[in-house]
């Protein structure tokens, strides 16, 4: 408890600087560009099909292989960035969750600044992962645009905005690492898939990713439950966001586990 205290009196005591920095980051620290992200994303997912209903599609796999790419390197990254945070302690996160980068840095002052700027890498990972959709519409993949894919990435998008510019907790950096490792695995396998039927016959384990999506979830809510079970002194409305979220998301992809990937029942007549 001691050492949480010690964070939350850190934290605050350099709250002019964190503010300093925000500014510095221009509009992408702002909430007035969230609103309009989201309002084109969501614009675009309704009448970009009705676009490309009567058009060819485009044909996008060099594009969408760079991007991939591109995505496994960015998320790569944030894990780097983890792992400059947490030292030694990156494997055991588990023992300091209530201030987990300041007890890995020794409670060093304007640690605060160095893990806000890795979750402003992390957060512009997020509004790049909105261009997945735009390939979906481009190659006439609308069966790919369901309500859990839209939802996902618009969700992602403002709670990673208020994780990154509002409440700055230490724990946002664990949920950043969480979800850009399963994202390297992920844009790994597009990339793999993209290769051609002579790779593609090897992907055996796509369904692995859904299941280690799922484990995401289940360590995040975790780690809030035991966080507020150890009286860590945690933002109430961050950890309600995360909280209902995370559970949101979990039945989600449970349900789209179970939908895709449960064997169905032999019928007898087969």
């Amino acid at each position: 408890m001691g050492e949480s205290l010690l964070s939350r009196y850190n934290k605050t005591l350099f709250k002019a600087e964190e503010d300093a920095l925000l500014r510095s980051w221009g509009h992408v620290a702002r909430p007035a560009h969230v609103y309009w992200v989201i309002a084109i994303y969501v614009a675009a997912v309704y009448f970009g099909p009705k676009f490309m209903k009567n058009r060819k599609a485009f044909v996008l796999k060099e594009v969408i292989m760079c991007y991939n790419v591109f995505q496994v390197l960015m998320n790569g990254y944030v894990v780097v960035l983890y792992y400059k945070l947490f030292g030694p302690q990156a494997l055991r996160w588990w023992e300091n969750l209530c201030c987990p980068v300041s007890a890995a840095q020794n409670f060093r002052p304007l640690v605060q600044l160095e893990y806000m700027e890795a979750l402003r890498i992390f957060y512009i990972n997020k509004l790049l992962d909105l261009i997945d959709t735009l390939f979906f519409i481009l190659r006439k993949k609308q069966n790919q645009i369901t309500f859990l894919h839209v939802y996902h990435h618009v969700n992602m998008v403002i709670t990673t905005f208020c994780s990154a510019m509002i409440f700055r907790e230490e724990m946002s950096m664990m949920f950043a690492t969480l979800n850009s490792v399963t994202h390297v695995v992920m844009y790994s396998y597009y990339f793999l898939a993209a290769c051609g039927p002579s790779v593609q016959k090897y992907l055996w384990w796509k369904k692995y990713i859904t299941s280690i999506q799922i484990l995401q979830f289940l360590v995040g809510l975790a780690m809030l439950l035991i966080s507020k079970s150890q009286g860590c002194p945690i933002d109430n409305k961050f950890f309600t966001m995360w909280v209902v979220n995370i559970s949101i998301f979990l039945g989600m992809f449970l349900r789209f586990y179970a939908k895709t990937y449960r064997k169905k029942p032999t019928s007898l007549k087969d």
